[in-house]
Parts: C-alpha cells; sequence; structure tokens
C-alpha cells in the first residue's frame, strides 16, 4: 500500500507528457531550496517560453507538437543536470528553469544563451525545415524575490519585454525600467483576443487519456485510481481544483463529493453551488 501511494505522488508530481516535474511540485521545491538557502546565495528563476508554437500544432498536428516539446525537455533536462537545478513544465510551451547558487548575474544571461542555441542546434542536426525560437524571463533572488510566486511574477514581466523585441530573446527583470502597468494591459488585450477565437486545443488531450487508460488497465484500488487520475488531470490542464459529485437522480442538486483534487492539499475548498 505504502509503494502504491509514493507511486503515486510521484506520478502525480510530474508533467504527464516530459516526466519532469510540474508546475505544483516545482513551487514546492524551489520554495524549499529558497528556504535553505544562505543569504548570501544568488539564485536565478528563468522563465521559457517557446516562440509561435501554435503554429507548429496548425501546421504539423499536436503529436508533432508534443513530440517536440518532450525533446526538448530531454535537451533542457541533459544540458541542466545539476543537481539543484530545477527544471519545469510550467504548461504548454512554457517551462521553468530555477538555476541554484550561480556565481553572477552573467552566469544567467550565458545560460539563457545557452538555451536559445540548444534550440537551434536541435532542428540543425535533424537538418529540419522549420525553426523554433524562444524567448526567456529571467528574475534574480534574493535581489528580485525570496518565494517562488515572486520569482514567477518578475520572470514573467521580464518575459513580456524579452517578447517586444522580437523572438529569439531573452530579458533580466528590472523594476526600475518595466512598468508593470503596460504589462498587464498587454496581457488584458491578449485575453481578450484569446477570448474572441474558438479554443484551438481539443478539451480532450490524446495524452492524457493514454495515462488515464493505463492507470484504469493497471487499477488494483478503484480510489487510489481515482485520485491518481484526478491529480494527473489537474496538472496537465492547469486546474485549482477538482471534485466529482454523488449523483441525485438527475436532480439539479448535486449530491456529497465523492472524489477531489486540489493543488495545494493543505487547503480546504467549501463548494456550496457547483456546477
Amino acid at each position: 500500500k505504502k509503494k502504491e501511494l509514493e507511486a503515486l505522488r510521484q506520478l502525480s508530481d510530474l508533467d504527464p507528457l516530459t516526466k519532469i516535474p510540474n508546475r505544483g511540485c516545482a513551487g514546492h521545491t524551489i520554495n524549499e531550496l529558497l528556504s535553505a538557502s544562505d543569504a548570501s546565495l544568488t539564485h536565478a528563476f528563468l522563465l521559457i517560453d517557446l516562440d509561435n508554437f501554435k503554429s507548429v500544432n496548425s501546421l504539423y498536428g499536436y503529436v508533432f507538437g508534443d513530440a517536440l516539446l518532450l525533446e526538448f525537455s530531454t535537451k533542457l533536462k541533459k544540458h541542466f543536470s545539476h543537481l539543484n537545478h530545477v527544471l519545469s513544465r510550467f504548461g504548454g510551451d512554457e517551462f521553468i528553469l530555477f538555476l541554484h547558487d550561480i556565481p553572477s548575474t552573467a552566469y544567467a544571461k550565458e545560460q539563457a544563451e545557452n538555451i536559445l542555441q540548444l534550440l537551434q542546434d536541435m532542428f540543425l542536426q535533424q537538418d529540419m525545415a522549420y525553426t523554433i525560437t524562444a524567448c526567456i524571463g529571467i528574475s534574480l533572488s534574493p535581489e528580485h524575490g525570496e518565494q517562488f510566486d515572486v520569482l514567477l511574477s518578475n520572470a514573467d514581466t521580464a518575459l513580456f519585454y524579452a517578447k517586444q523585441q522580437g523572438t529569439n530573446n531573452y530579458c533580466i527583470y528590472d523594476p526600475s525600467a518595466m512598468s508593470p502597468s503596460s504589462y498587464i494591459m498587454q496581457s488584458q488585450e491578449n485575453l481578450t483576443q484569446m477570448n474572441q477565437k474558438p479554443f484551438e486545443r481539443s478539451i480532450i488531450d490524446s495524452t492524457i487519456i493514454t495515462n488515464v487508460v493505463e492507470i484504469l488497465f493497471d487499477a488494483r484500488d478503484i480510489k487510489t485510481s481515482i485520485n491518481m487520475i484526478l491529480s494527473l488531470v489537474g496538472n496537465f490542464y492547469d486546474l485549482y481544483y477538482i471534485a466529482i459529485f454523488e449523483n441525485m437522480n438527475n436532480s439539479s442538486n448535486m449530491g456529497k463529493i465523492l472524489y477531489k483534487w486540489c493543488i495545494d492539499p493543505t487547503i480546504e475548498i467549501e463548494i456550496k453551488n457547483p456546477i
């Protein structure tokens, strides 16, 4: 039983496609590293976003796009194999790389350039007719924050400014030169444009279906299997909370919660009017 629970925990911490830590796991690990770190040490938080990745999915299909994400993550994992570096798939075509105890800011810039070069080399070696580039936002700890959420927010702002310069760029967060208000306004504009377009990706993803089928095929305990599936779905779609309710004979009122999952297991959420 303990082995099954441990396997469940480990699986729920990983991104289903790339098998590297997901956002929830990375946030917990990075916060632990920051809490235990000496105040004199410097760390770098890199938010990596692949440029125009939607066009890859449109031209070559999602299976090809998933294969590309898997190969890129494998290259990153091999390149950044240091024990205390944390690599994570943040979601979609975004990755997080936390560089623990770096010698200088120049080192963070060097690693950002290495990542951009790694992408170019990946396609040159395969003699492909297309190329994929990326933009990277960088925040530093403790200068720009000492918690995961703060570093992520500042790296996201830096990423926005990197994208303003064009593709294949990186930018380090600079609070004196970067206006949060312009970033927020642009983000709201992008959100409005997204809401006006049909959702381009199928709600039911082939990757998650494959994982669910495997879990059910190997199921020994239905409760453990369902909890595992909820965890996979929640992490895959970047959800905060999922619940399965009892069917009350087609009534409009839901029954009791049979199974639930939350990205933060310490939080108890009460749902009064479930949809």
